[in-house]
């Protein structure tokens, strides 16, 4: 049995393409079913010299339409909460950021992993401008000349 990133689906047998999205498991395949590595530079087989596939199989959009109905889901929890309960509003603050904490990560880890890299690379490029921007309107740092 084996796993599909692509479709995320489990695979009888031990095939070496998704019986469900195409993808190849084993790595780029060409139209004969020879394995090559994954390496995007290479657009010809090593055995038999055809053209290999150049996604390696159809995109599946389901990851990422599960993602997105886990976003909607958490912001309609969250917005949901604050309307019916009647708690004191940190209370109320605290179970919100707490709903909209795991709905994200949870969303986060069903994306797949390129979109978690963009994303990962995106908000840390905007929490260290926004660090740098604080540090540089509050003078957050090292004060004064010289440290004996």
């Amino acid at each position: 049995m084996r796993w599909c990133h692509n479709c995320r689906h489990f695979n009888t047998d031990w095939p070496f393409r998704c019986r469900y999205c195409g993808v190849g498991l084993e790595g780029r395949l060409c139209s004969s079913g020879h394995v090559n590595p994954p390496n995007a530079s290479l657009v010809f087989c090593g055995e038999c010299g055809k053209r290999l596939d150049p996604w390696g199989g159809r995109f599946s959009a389901i990851p990422y339409l599960w993602g997105l109905i886990v976003l909607v889901f958490t912001i309609t929890v969250a917005v949901a909460w604050v309307e019916v309960s009647g708690f004191h509003p940190v209370v109320n603050a605290l179970v919100v950021f707490a709903i909209l904490v795991f709905g994200f990560r949870t969303a986060f880890q069903l994306v797949p992993l390129w979109l978690r890299s963009l994303i990962g690379g995106v908000l840390g490029a905007f929490f260290s401008v926004l660090k740098a921007l604080l540090g540089f309107v509050f003078g957050i740092g090292i004060k004064g000349g010289s440290r004996r």
